[in-house]
C-alpha cells in the first residue's frame, strides 16, 4: 500500500505542479500580450502625433514661402518701375510704400516657422527673412527724387539681392522638405 500511496502522491504532486506550471505560463503570456497591446497602442498615438505636428509644419512652411513671394514680388516690381526710362512719382512711392509692408507681414510667418523647429528650418527661414530685411535698409523713400546714379546703384544691388534670396529660397526649401519627406513612422532626432 505505500508504493500506491507514494504513487498517488507523485501523480497528485505532477498535477498539481504542472497545473502551477501551466497557470505561470498562461499569466506571463497574458501580460506579455498586454505589454505588446499597449507598445502598438503609444506607437500609433506617437504616429498620430508626429503626422498632426508634420502638418503643422508644412502649412507653417507653405505660409512663409507665400509672404515671402509676396514681399519678392514687391521688391522685383519696384526694381522694375525704377529700371523704366519715366517712372511716375506716384507709382514709385507705392512700389517704396509696398516692400515694408509686404516684409512686415512676412516676419509673422517667420516667427512662426521658427516656433516649429527643427532648427535648421528655423535657421534658413532666419537667414531667407534677413536678405529681405538688407534690402529694406537700402529702400528708401529718397528713391523717389534719386539721381541717376543712386537709381543704377539700387539697381545693381538689386540684381545680388535677387541671387542672394534665390540661393536663401533654396535653402529654406531643401530643409524645410528633408523634415516633411519623413513618412511619419517613427520620429526622427530633432523632429
Amino acid at each position: 500500500m505505500s508504493d500506491a500511496w507514494i504513487t498517488a502522491a507523485f501523480g497528485v504532486f505532477g498535477t498539481l505542479a504542472g497545473g502551477g506550471l501551466t497557470a505561470f505560463v498562461s499569466v506571463r503570456q497574458a501580460r506579455h500580450q498586454q505589454e505588446v497591446q499597449e507598445r502598438t497602442q503609444i506607437r500609433a498615438l506617437g504616429s498620430e502625433h508626429h503626422q498632426r505636428r508634420l502638418e503643422r509644419r508644412r502649412d507653417a512652411y507653405v505660409t512663409y514661402l507665400v509672404a515671402a513671394n509676396e514681399a519678392r514680388r514687391a521688391f522685383v516690381t519696384l526694381r522694375g518701375v525704377l529700371q523704366a526710362e519715366r517712372s511716375d512719382e506716384a507709382l514709385l512711392r507705392a512700389a517704396i510704400d509696398a516692400f515694408p509692408q509686404a516684409v512686415q507681414s512676412l516676419r509673422p510667418s517667420s516667427m512662426t516657422v521658427m516656433l516649429e523647429d527643427p532648427a535648421r528650418v528655423a535657421d534658413a527661414a532666419r537667414s531667407f527673412t534677413q536678405v529681405f530685411v538688407q534690402i529694406w535698409k537700402y529702400v528708401e523713400p529718397s528713391l523717389i527724387n534719386a539721381d541717376t546714379s543712386a537709381r543704377e546703384e539700387f539697381l545693381h544691388r538689386a540684381t545680388e539681392t535677387l541671387t542672394a534670396l534665390a540661393k536663401a529660397e533654396r535653402t529654406f526649401i531643401a530643409a524645410a522638405q528633408s523634415v516633411l519627406d519623413d513618412d511619419g513612422t517613427a520620429p526622427g532626432p530633432g523632429v
